[in-house]
C-alpha cells in the first residue's frame, strides 16, 4: 500500500534534510514555478536518482495531478524508503 498525504498536510511540512519534498515534473515545468523548498527529481529518471537518495529521510512526492507521485512513492517504498504521495498534486495546492 502506498502512503499518501493531502495538500493541506503538505503545507505543515517544513523541508529540511530529513523531510524532503520531491517535485517529479520535468525541469521546464519546475522552472516555471514550484512548491517552496521542493527539489526537482523528474519521474522519468527515477531509476537513476532513487539510488542517490539517503534512506534516513522522509520523501513527499509531488507532481501535477498525483498519479506519478503515487507510482514513485510505491517504487521508493519497495526499495526501503519512507515515501508519501501528495494526493491530487499541484491541482490541490493553494
Amino acid at each position: 500500500m502506498v502512503n499518501t498525504i493531502s495538500a493541506r498536510q503538505l503545507l505543515r511540512i517544513r523541508p529540511d534534510r530529513r523531510h524532503r519534498i520531491l517535485d517529479l515534473r520535468e525541469p521546464e515545468e519546475f522552472a516555471k514555478g514550484h512548491y517552496p523548498g521542493a527539489e526537482n527529481y523528474p519521474f522519468d529518471e527515477i531509476k537513476v536518482w532513487r539510488k542517490e537518495l539517503p534512506k534516513d529521510a522522509a520523501y513527499y512526492l509531488l507532481c501535477e495531478h498525483g498519479s506519478l507521485a503515487l507510482r514513485a512513492a510505491g517504487e521508493l517504498t519497495e526499495c526501503g524508503y519512507t515515501a508519501a504521495a501528495v494526493v491530487g498534486g499541484y491541482r490541490y495546492l493553494p
